[in-house]
């Protein structure tokens, strides 16, 4: 119903079959124009309009003289109550409109003209913008003011990380990538230490916090984080993992591999996360999850990084030389050569040996992708080391006794690389209730082919 309400209030705009009041201006010249509408459209949107004409003293003088909005700026007021279009060429426009939707109680025109002040903000001058918003009470508009009153980023300089702790200013140089639309404040880029892992996400400037995606959740930082300051720094489409030339490298995963600042906008709001090349995903902190976006979003880059196009993940180069033996005539049989994060093996099987006679008849099979390698889970006197090589399979059996079956792995790792030197792993799944007496251990033997 309100939706067939204003397209027929937009079809009414004009119509002078359906006008029954109008409104004179006095232009300089001694001339007069008029402007007519509707009683009922205005008293819908205005208690002023509805008190004026169906109130106990309703006005009779018609046309009604209008003396302190020239004639521009009342048909704009007009023409807003009817189609909900807004039009303003500059700052005056936009604070004439306001000043005649405070006057007649039309807070959605306020909001429009509020709104339009702050997305050209960094256009107009800072200290009227203050007065204007002191003098309506605009609270919203007179602290992103003061904010911009105190933010002097330097494009000219490459970017840089700030170290922010919970009660410190804002750093006058922080850099601001994105706006928030609940709130209309510019967002930033942060990045903050959790598990290990160095995690760029959303700098939320009003709260003062940062929001990072880890393990399937959002996770908020409020101390001890860092803030993207400076940089020439512009959004660039991307997919699948590839890291554009110039990327603004975000952190890093604790076996060093490299994140990239990445943003994708989701019910008509940007959320900022990290670039994961071995996953060939972005991963954003979306309400309470980690959501994976795969392709059609955009990676932060910096005019002054270094950062070379990359376009396949780390995982698919190999460490070593092409050829075996010794290539460079030294003697000596070649290294490998050294990268940033470790490489992916290029054939990796494992078999886990079954601790139990299983009754496959009726077991439960779970399965789950383990990403990363989980560091020093103790239970008891066991400690697992499970590395993301496959897809992990344990089985329950009758009794509902926590057992753990047997998986062939045979996948290779997509997700992470062991080192090198790493032949043999113990592994040991440690399943709660299950008393000392009862765990076994599980050798994995890991080989490179």
């Amino acid at each position: 119903m309100e939706n067939i309400i204003k397209a027929r209030k937009k079809e009414f705009w004009g119509q002078e079959r359906f006008h029954n009041i109008s409104f004179s201006f006095q232009e300089n010249e001694g001339d007069q124009k008029v402007l007519k509408a509707n009683k009922t459209i205005l008293a819908l949107c205005s208690p002023v309009f509805e008190a004026m004409f169906f109130g106990d003293l309703a006005e009779r003088r018609d046309p009604i003289p209008i003396v302190d909005v020239d004639y521009t700026i009342f048909e704009g007021f007009l023409r807003y109550i009817y189609t909900e279009e807004f039009h303003a060429d500059s700052l005056e426009d936009a604070q004439n409109l306001f000043y005649v939707a405070h006057k007649y109680e039309v807070t959605c025109i306020e909001s429009a003209c509020e709104l339009y002040m702050i997305h050209n903000i960094q256009k107009f001058d800072l200290s009227e913008l203050i007065s204007f918003a002191d003098m309506f009470s605009m609270k919203n508009l007179m602290e992103l003011c003061r904010l911009h009153m105190d933010h002097f980023p330097r494009p000219d300089l490459p970017a840089i990380w700030i170290k922010c702790k919970k009660g410190d200013a804002l750093p006058p140089n922080t850099a601001f990538v994105d706006v928030d639309p609940t709130n209309n404040w510019p967002l930033g880029v942060g990045r903050f230490q959790h598990h290990g892992d160095l995690l760029p996400g959303t700098f939320n400037i009003k709260e003062k916090c940062v929001y990072a995606p880890y393990g399937g959740q959002s996770h908020k930082c409020e101390d001890d984080f860092e803030i993207l300051c400076n940089g020439d720094l512009k959004w660039v489409e991307s997919g699948n993992g590839v890291h554009e030339e110039k990327a603004v490298v975000g952190g890093r995963c604790n076996y060093h591999e490299e994140l990239y600042v990445g943003k994708v906008t989701r019910e008509n709001r940007p959320y900022i996360g990290k670039i994961h090349p071995s996953h060939r995903c972005l991963y954003i902190p979306y309400l309470t999850a980690e959501l994976k976006v795969q392709d059609n979003y955009f990676i932060l880059t910096d005019k002054h990084s270094k950062t070379e196009r990359q376009n396949k993940p780390y995982f698919d180069y190999h460490p070593y030389d092409d050829d075996e033996g010794d290539d460079d005539d030294d003697g000596d049989v070649d290294e490998p050569r050294a990268l940033p994060y470790p490489p992916r093996l290029p054939n990796l099987r494992a078999r886990f040996l079954p601790m139990n006679l299983l009754n496959f008849s009726n077991s439960r099979k779970i399965g789950w992708p383990i990403r990363g390698m989980i560091k020093s889970i103790k239970l008891g006197y066991t400690i697992c080391f499970l590395f993301s090589i496959a897809e992990v399979t344990i089985f329950q059996s009758n009794n509902d006794s926590p057992i753990v079956g047997f998986a062939d792995i045979t996948k290779r790792g997509a997700d992470v690389g062991l080192p090198t030197d790493v032949f043999s792993v113990l592994v040991s799944f440690v399943v709660e209730e299950v008393s000392s007496s009862e765990l076994e251990l599980v050798s994995l033997s890991a080989s490179l082919s």
